[in-house]
């Protein structure tokens, strides 16, 4: 009987670890990219109007240079109280 498990433990182990890691779609390892995610929404008639479209990557461009640029001397949007403004050098 041990013999047998051990065999058969043996022809498992190599199946087992190519097993996909990601999602599994219709039985096919899938990760969506951009290209084919557009297309598909295209296809299905949900796709963002072109107009949309421009305004999202507007906002993200807007957000990523937020994001990027250096704090120019603590100011804040209007209506909003500024950042506490951080020392040049580390307290000892």
């Amino acid at each position: 009987m041990r013999p047998v498990l051990l065999a058969l433990l043996a022809l498992a182990g190599p199946a087992l670890a190519q097993m996909p890691q990601g999602p599994i779609r219709d039985g096919r390892d899938y990760e969506p990219n951009p290209g084919a995610t557009a297309a598909r929404e295209r296809e299905a008639g949900v796709a963002p109007s072109a107009q949309r479209d421009r305004a999202e990557t507007s906002e993200v461009e807007r957000l990523y240079r937020e994001l990027t640029q250096p704090d120019a001397g603590g100011t804040a949007p209007p209506g909003q109280p500024a950042p506490p403004r951080r020392p040049s050098t580390p307290p000892r």
